[in-house]
């Protein structure tokens, strides 16, 4: 797998739903795409990131939401079919890194914290989805790695 460089027809695309168990099965191709070596820094992956089309997303995040990013304990969360249900009103701006340009920072306001709901098993078991609060540095990863899924990315934030 690689990453798509610059190619905006295809990471601007809104990504569609899957069913949870091929969501799954993105998702562990993501987190061994980001187990590479040289991702080894990697601290989100979306699927249209690598050429997919698919609503799925990994991210590293705190094991303990109390802590800051420096402090704390990371591992690695899949989320399949996931959005933003509740939003802070606050909002922080956040210098941001992505996969798909590497070494072009740029600066983004993001909410202090935001909802998350995601499916996290089939459909036909029942319940099938939950919600999530992230705050801190875990809402901006997952901001980002749902702004990917929507077609959005650091540098057209403004078409929001």
């Amino acid at each position: 797998m690689s990453f798509i460089h610059h190619d905006r027809k295809k990471i601007e695309k809104k990504c569609d739903q899957v069913y949870h168990t091929e969501g799954m099965d993105i998702a562990n191709k993501l987190l061994m795409t980001c187990l590479l070596p040289k991702y080894q820094n990697a601290i989100g992956l979306a699927h249209n990131q690598i050429g997919g089309t698919k609503a799925v997303f990994i991210a590293k995040l705190s094991t303990d939401p109390t802590s800051d990013y420096g402090g704390a304990s990371r591992k690695w969360r899949a989320f399949v079919n996931p959005s933003i249900v509740s939003k802070s009103t606050e909002l922080e701006e956040s210098s941001e890194g992505c996969m798909t340009f590497p070494n072009k920072e740029n600066k983004v306001m993001r909410h202090t914290w935001v909802e998350v709901e995601h499916q996290v098993k089939p459909r036909h078991l029942g319940v099938a989805f939950t919600k999530e609060r992230f705050e801190g540095f875990d809402a901006v990863i997952v901001q980002h790695e749902i702004d990917h899924l929507n077609g959005y990315h650091i540098h057209n934030q403004e078409e929001k």
